[in-house]
C-alpha cells in the first residue's frame, strides 16, 4: 500500500481531519486562527483523496467501484528523445473519486510531472475513464525499466489500490558515426581494416564485412565493444588479411545492424594496395620484336618503349647498348641508328616496393639487310612451300626426260636453296659420272 493510502486510513470523524491538512483547512470553523503552514497551497492529489474519503464516509459511492487499470505492455523510445508513459483506468463513482500515478518498479515517480484527465463513459454520471500521462523528457539507458500505473480510491472501508500489469520501456540509440580507418596496404604483407561504430544502444549489434561484394569469413574478423560515458556503446571491428595486387581499387564495406535500429548502418572504402613493378615489357613503334630482338635498317629512326605496372607508378631508366650512362625515360629515342648502336639494351623499372627489368637486342642492317626484318621473314615463310612444290615438279620432269634419252651421259641436277629472306640462290650444276 502506498504512503498516501496509509495516511488516509483513518476513522470516521476527526481522524481524517488529523491526517489531511487540506481538509483541516477547509473544515476549520469561521474566525479560527490560521497557522503559517495552513496558508500553503493545498496539494491537489491529497485534497482529492480526502474529499473522496469524506464522500465515502457519508455513504456516497459505497458500492463496488469496479476499478480497472489498463496500460500498454511495451513502449520503444530513442535515447535523448521524449517519451510518454500512459495508462487508463475505469471506475464507478464520482468524477474525482480516484487518482492515478506511476511507479518505476516500486519507487513512485514525481506526481507533479503527471497529468490526469477524466471523462464520463457515455452519458453515465457514475462511470468514468481517466488517462494518466507521465513524460520522460530525455530518456537515458538508466530509464530502461518496468513502469507500473496505480489507481487509488479511498472508501469508508479502506483504500482501494489497483496496479496495472506494467509497461516495459525499451531504449535504443542509432549510431552517431561509422567509419573505416585504413593502415598502409602492401601486397603480400599482413594488414588490417578498422571499422569504428560509435554512440549506439543497446550494446550487441551485428557486424558484417564485404569486399568485392563478397562476404568476409568470420574467422578474419575481431570485434570489441566498450561503454561510453553517456551509457552508449562503441564498437571496434577489425578485418585482418593479406592484400594482393588484385585487391587494388577493390571496395570493402563495414555493416552494423540491430533489431532495435530503424535501419542498417554501413560505410565503405576503396583499397589502395602498394606493390612493386610487374609485367615489364619492351616494344618499338617501327619494327617487330621477335624473340627479344629487333632488326632495323642503318640510318632509320628507332623508339624503344618500356612499360611497367606498379603502385606507385614505377620510374623507368635505360642502360646498355651504345647508351653512355643512364637514360631516365620510358622511351629511348635513337634518331638515326648506326652499326655501333647494336647491342643489348636494358629497361629497369623501380618504385619503393621493388624493381623489375626487361631487355631487347638491337641488330642493324644495310639497306638490303643480310638479316631480314620481320616483314621480309614473314613473306619468306609464306613462299617456302611454293618453292618446294616447284622444285619437286622440276625434278620430276628432269627424271622423266632422262629415261627417254639414254644417250645422255651427263645429267644436270638443279638444287634450289630458299632463304628466309625470300632470296632464291642460283642453281648449281653438278657433273654426274
Amino acid at each position: 500500500m502506498s504512503s498516501q493510502g496509509k495516511r488516509l486510513l483513518c476513522d470516521r470523524g476527526t481522524g481524517c481531519l488529523t491526517t489531511c491538512p487540506e481538509v483541516q483547512l477547509l473544515a476549520r470553523p469561521r474566525g479560527a486562527m490560521l497557522k503559517d503552514q495552513d496558508m500553503q497551497s493545498p496539494r491537489p492529489g491529497l485534497l482529492l483523496l480526502c474529499v473522496a474519503w469524506l464522500a465515502g464516509a457519508s455513504g456516497v459511492g459505497a458500492a463496488d467501484p469496479g476499478l480497472v487499470v489498463y496500460q500498454p505492455p511495451h513502449i520503444e523510445a530513442e535515447v535523448g528523445h521524449p517519451v510518454n508513459l500512459t495508462c487508463t483506468y475505469n471506475y464507478i463513482g464520482g468524477k474525482y473519486d480516484a487518482l492515478g500515478k506511476f511507479y518505476k518498479g516500486k519507487d513512485p515517480l514525481n506526481e507533479d510531472d503527471e497529468t490526469q484527465r477524466c471523462q464520463s463513459v457515455g452519458s453515465s454520471d457514475t462511470h468514468f475513464s481517466c488517462d494518466v500521462t507521465h513524460p520522460i523528457e530525455s530518456p537515458s539507458p538508466a530509464d530502461k525499466s518496468v513502469y507500473y500505473c496505480e489507481a487509488v480510491m479511498p472508501r469508508a472501508e479502506g483504500i482501494i489500490e489497483v496496479k496495472g500489469s506494467g509497461t516495459t520501456l525499451s531504449l535504443h540509440a542509432q549510431p552517431s558515426s561509422i567509419e573505416i580507418q585504413l593502415s598502409p596496404l602492401v601486397s603480400g604483407h599482413k594488414a588490417t581494416l578498422d571499422c569504428k561504430v560509435s554512440g549506439f544502444y543497446p550494446g550487441n549489434p551485428s557486424v558484417l564485412w564485404f569486399c568485392r561484394e563478397t562476404p568476409v569469413l568470420p574467422g578474419s574478423i575481431t570485434n570489441s565493444i566498450s561503454r561510453n560515458n553517456e551509457d552508449t556503446f562503441s564498437l571496434h571491428s577489425q578485418y585482418s588479411f593479406s592484400p594482393e595486387v588484385k585487391d587494388h581499387n577493390a571496395v570493402c564495406v563495414c555493416q552494423a545492424s540491430h533489431p532495435a535500429w530503424r535501419h542498417t548502418h554501413r560505410t565503405s572504402t576503396t583499397l589502395t594496395v602498394h606493390y612493386g613493378p610487374e609485367a615489364v615489357t619492351v616494344s618499338t613503334d617501327s619494327a617487330v620484336v621477335a624473340n627479344g630482338s629487333v632488326l632495323v635498317t642503318n640510318g632509320s629512326t628507332l623508339n624503344l618503349i618500356c612499360v611497367a605496372d606498379g603502385n606507385p607508378r614505377p620510374e623507368t631508366r635505360w642502360l646498355g647498348g651504345s647508351i653512355k650512362g643512364v637514360r631516365h625515360t620510358e622511351t629511348l629515342h635513337i634518331p638515326a641508328v648506326q652499326r655501333e648502336d647494336e647491342g643489348l639494351y636494358w629497361c629497369v623499372a623501380q618504385n619503393p616496393y621493388g624493381q623489375q627489368n626487361a631487355s631487347i637486342t638491337l641488330w642493324v642492317s644495310d639497306s638490303s639487310p643480310a638479316h631480314p626484318d620481320g616483314n621480309t621473314a614473314l613473306c619468306g615463310l609464306v613462299l617456302i612451300p611454293f618453292a618446294w612444290v616447284w622444285a619437286i615438279v622440276i625434278i620430276y620432269l628432269l627424271k622423266r626426260g632422262g629415261s627417254k634419252t639414254s644417250a645422255l651421259t651427263d645429267q644436270t641436277t638443279v638444287v634450289y636453296t630458299v632463304q628466309k629472306t625470300q632470296e632464291v640462290m642460283r642453281p648449281t650444276t653438278q657433273r654426274t659420272e
